[in-house]
Protein backbone atom coordinates (compact mmCIF):
# COMPACT_ATOMS: atom_id res chain seq x y z
CA UNK A 1 0.00 0.00 0.00
CA UNK A 2 0.82 3.52 -0.92
CA UNK A 3 1.31 5.78 2.46
CA UNK A 4 0.48 9.50 1.72
CA UNK A 5 4.03 10.31 1.73
CA UNK A 6 5.38 8.21 -0.66
CA UNK A 7 1.87 9.85 -3.04
CA UNK A 8 3.19 13.61 -2.10
CA UNK A 9 6.69 12.56 -3.56
CA UNK A 10 5.73 11.44 -6.70
CA UNK A 11 3.02 14.28 -6.79
CA UNK A 12 5.73 16.74 -6.47
CA UNK A 13 8.07 14.89 -8.98
CA UNK A 14 5.66 15.15 -11.75
CA UNK A 15 4.83 18.51 -10.96
CA UNK A 16 8.52 19.15 -11.42
CA UNK A 17 8.92 17.12 -14.47
CA UNK A 18 6.24 18.99 -15.93
CA UNK A 19 7.28 22.67 -14.82
CA UNK A 20 10.63 21.65 -16.28
CA UNK A 21 9.30 20.48 -19.62
CA UNK A 22 6.81 23.57 -19.74
CA UNK A 23 9.28 26.35 -19.77
CA UNK A 24 11.20 24.26 -22.63
CA UNK A 25 8.18 24.91 -24.55
CA UNK A 26 7.78 28.25 -23.97
CA UNK A 27 11.48 28.98 -24.55
CA UNK A 28 10.98 27.74 -27.82
CA UNK A 29 8.04 29.42 -28.06
CA UNK A 30 9.36 32.68 -27.12
CA UNK A 31 12.38 32.24 -29.21
CA UNK A 32 9.74 32.14 -32.08
CA UNK A 33 7.07 34.86 -30.96
CA UNK A 34 8.51 36.96 -28.06
CA UNK A 35 12.27 36.95 -29.18
CA UNK A 36 12.64 40.04 -26.45
CA UNK A 37 11.32 38.01 -23.38
CA UNK A 38 14.25 37.28 -20.89
CA UNK A 39 14.20 33.48 -19.21
CA UNK A 40 13.22 35.51 -15.50
CA UNK A 41 10.40 37.33 -17.17
CA UNK A 42 9.74 33.99 -19.09
CA UNK A 43 9.36 31.95 -15.45
CA UNK A 44 7.52 34.71 -13.87
CA UNK A 45 4.80 34.14 -17.15
CA UNK A 46 4.71 30.64 -16.48
CA UNK A 47 3.94 30.95 -12.71
CA UNK A 48 1.22 33.25 -13.30
CA UNK A 49 0.03 31.54 -15.94
CA UNK A 50 0.08 28.22 -14.33
CA UNK A 51 -1.71 29.96 -11.39
CA UNK A 52 -4.44 30.96 -13.74
CA UNK A 53 -4.76 28.09 -16.37
CA UNK A 54 -5.44 25.81 -12.82
CA UNK A 55 -8.87 27.77 -12.69
CA UNK A 56 -10.09 25.75 -15.68
CA UNK A 57 -7.85 23.24 -17.12
CA UNK A 58 -6.07 20.07 -14.90
CA UNK A 59 -4.68 18.37 -17.56
CA UNK A 60 -0.77 19.24 -18.55
CA UNK A 61 -1.27 19.60 -22.09
CA UNK A 62 -4.65 22.27 -21.94
CA UNK A 63 -2.45 24.22 -19.53
CA UNK A 64 0.48 23.98 -21.55
CA UNK A 65 -1.68 24.69 -25.00
CA UNK A 66 -3.44 27.65 -22.87
CA UNK A 67 -0.29 29.19 -21.89
CA UNK A 68 1.38 29.07 -24.97
CA UNK A 69 -2.25 31.11 -26.42
CA UNK A 70 -2.03 33.94 -23.71
CA UNK A 71 1.56 34.48 -23.86
CA UNK A 72 1.50 34.74 -27.69
CA UNK A 73 -2.07 35.86 -28.51
CA UNK A 74 -3.10 37.91 -25.37
CA UNK A 75 0.20 39.17 -24.16
CA UNK A 76 0.65 37.22 -21.21
CA UNK A 77 -0.40 37.68 -17.85
CA UNK A 78 -0.05 41.35 -16.59
CA UNK A 79 -2.04 41.27 -13.35
CA UNK A 80 -5.44 42.00 -15.08
CA UNK A 81 -7.97 39.09 -15.92
CA UNK A 82 -8.87 38.16 -19.03
CA UNK A 83 -11.37 39.86 -20.92
CA UNK A 84 -15.03 38.24 -20.00
CA UNK A 85 -15.69 36.61 -22.73
CA UNK A 86 -12.83 34.48 -22.65
CA UNK A 87 -13.17 33.85 -18.97
CA UNK A 88 -16.66 32.41 -20.17
CA UNK A 89 -15.32 30.54 -23.05
CA UNK A 90 -12.40 28.91 -20.38
CA UNK A 91 -15.01 27.91 -17.19
CA UNK A 92 -17.62 25.99 -20.07
CA UNK A 93 -16.85 23.04 -17.71
CA UNK A 94 -18.80 21.04 -19.53
CA UNK A 95 -17.18 21.52 -22.70
CA UNK A 96 -13.86 19.04 -23.10
CA UNK A 97 -10.23 21.68 -22.35
CA UNK A 98 -9.10 21.24 -26.03
CA UNK A 99 -12.15 22.50 -26.77
CA UNK A 100 -12.57 25.02 -25.19
CA UNK A 101 -8.99 26.13 -26.10
CA UNK A 102 -10.17 25.81 -30.18
CA UNK A 103 -12.95 28.19 -29.03
CA UNK A 104 -10.70 31.02 -26.86
CA UNK A 105 -8.58 30.72 -30.56
CA UNK A 106 -11.46 31.47 -32.56
CA UNK A 107 -12.95 34.23 -30.49
CA UNK A 108 -9.42 35.51 -30.64
CA UNK A 109 -9.12 35.58 -34.33
CA UNK A 110 -12.42 37.04 -34.49
CA UNK A 111 -11.46 40.12 -31.63
CA UNK A 112 -8.08 40.87 -33.29
CA UNK A 113 -9.86 40.97 -36.54
CA UNK A 114 -12.25 43.45 -35.52
CA UNK A 115 -9.34 46.05 -34.32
Amino acid sequence: MIRDEQMAVFRNRLEGDFRRRLFERLKQVRDVSLPTLTDDRLSDQMERGLRSGRRFFSRERDLARYLEIVLTRMGGWSGDDHPQPAIDLLTSGAVPGQRRLDHLEIWLRKAQGRR
